[in-house]
């Protein structure tokens, strides 16, 4: 009898889906992703930290930390340019926000914020949050990692069993048509 996977929590549904988001982040080094919910836990919007539409930079800017912050637009910001004011209510986002980020999601009426890994500069940004009624919550990654590991492991269970039964099934007369009595 196989074992019932664990269900993610709506936190976790979102922040998994943010961590999933990162994979279109254009930063080679620092891939950050966003996503904000309605009070529901609707999705409004996806954001990752990117270049504007059509900008391209060469390898050289991307290697130097300083000349790559001029051009890049961080995870939060690109999320909250999609919804109004007063829309969301949460937001998911893989790392916690700067503070310049933190006043931008204070502005649009967030009141949830969750996050997986610190931002490693300083800690203005969730204080921020803190100070100003942001309900601010930090999650173990490896909690979320732990459940797409679970659900991938079961789908490669689920595969092999497939296989084995297609395999065993083919040795069969009639296992082209089960239907089919002799």
């Amino acid at each position: 009898m196989r074992r019932r996977l664990t269900r993610a929590t709506k936190d976790q549904y979102l922040l998994g889906m943010a961590l999933m988001a990162t994979i279109r982040s254009e930063d080679p080094w620092r891939k950050v992703a966003c996503i904000v919910a309605d009070k529901h836990y609707n999705v409004l919007s996806t954001g990752y930290n990117g270049l504007l539409p059509k900008v391209e930079l060469p390898d050289e800017v991307w290697q130097d930390r300083e000349a790559r912050l001029v051009h890049v637009i961080h995870s939060e910001v690109n999320a909250l340019s999609m919804i109004k004011k007063g829309e969301a209510s949460v937001m998911a986002c893989t790392l916690a926000p700067c503070l310049p980020c933190s006043k931008e999601i204070a502005v649009h009426g967030i009141n949830r914020f969750l996050y997986l890994f610190p931002y490693q500069r300083d800690d203005s940004g969730i204080n921020f949050l803190s100070r100003h009624g942001v309900q601010v919550i930090k999650y173990d990654p490896s909690s979320i990692w732990a459940m797409a590991q679970e659900i991938i492991n079961s789908q490669f269970e689920l595969e092999a069993a497939s296989a084995s039964i297609k395999k065993h099934s083919e040795h069969r007369p009639d296992a082209q048509n089960p239907l089919v009595v002799h």
